[in-house]
């Protein structure tokens, strides 16, 4: 939303987390007024209103390997939002429930869950999860494997945390470098991200000690009021749709 703000872009921001709607199925997704043909993701978005005449700020080489460096930063969002399991259940989980009719709401929430493991495995960060429960075994010999269990869960989340630091450290140290002064695409992508990594509701926010340490991304987050964001009609998205995908953004800001 930010961007077309920025832009002064004559746009009707709908809400809507109906990939379907996209082509390519990716969001965000503009469209013409009569649905004809669509854009669909950030960086393809920005070029396209720039080709159009609008001012987007530079869009230079720089700003675009930019862009291309924040895909990582939107993956410390996904593990943030839905790999943290006290973040998942304090607050996404919460949200879904408010997003999603009953039971729809938990074949989202697996997917989602699975998206955003897929998508940390492709950075190197593997998700751990609690093993099953052993069977069969009497209370002394169940007690003590659970303790084993417990132990070794502490020990694998705490490398995945290291991991995520690790990346985190990665992303930041270069958005530092290569962001410019002025509001520009990759600024209004790189708020994004860490609005959400930063909520805070968010019990766990490891990212903000990495993030806190450079000058650069210390900016303040716009809050800007719209009045031509609508609930999408039914051409917009149906109860299928609605089960099939949600992304992570729809709650906060701009999916």
């Amino acid at each position: 939303m930010w961007i077309t703000r920025f832009a002064d872009v004559p746009v009707k921001i709908v809400y809507s987390n109906n990939i379907h709607i996209s082509p390519e199925q990716r969001l965000p997704c503009l469209m013409n007024d009569d649905s004809t043909s669509a854009i669909s993701g950030y960086a393809e978005i920005v070029h396209y209103l720039s080709q159009q005449g609008y001012n987007v700020g530079e869009l230079g080489a720089e700003t675009i390997a930019l862009i291309a460096n924040l895909d990582r930063a939107t993956t410390l969002t996904y593990w943030t939002l839905f790999c943290n399991k006290e973040n998942y259940e304090t607050i996404t989980r919460p949200q879904i429930s408010q997003a999603i009719a009953f039971p729809m709401q938990y074949n989202v929430a697996m997917k989602l869950q699975k998206d955003a493991a897929e998508r940390c495995a492709s950075e190197g960060i593997k998700h751990s999860k609690k093993p099953p429960k052993e069977k069969g075994l009497n209370k002394t010999h169940t007690d003590a494997l659970a303790a084993d269990r417990n132990r070794k869960a502490m020990v694998s989340m705490s490398q995945e945390t290291m991991q995520i630091l690790t990346l985190g450290e990665k992303v930041y140290q270069l958005c530092s470098r290569m962001l410019g002064q002025e509001p520009d695409p990759a600024r209004f992508l790189l708020m994004a991200n860490i609005y959400l990594q930063t909520l805070p509701g968010l019990p766990q926010r490891p990212l903000e000690t990495v993030i806190s340490k450079y000058d650069a991304l210390k900016t303040e987050i716009p809050s800007l009021e719209f009045t031509n964001i609508v609930e999408p009609g039914p051409s917009e998205y149906n109860l299928s749709n609605w089960l099939a995908s949600w992304t992570p953004w729809t709650p906060w800001t701009l999916g």
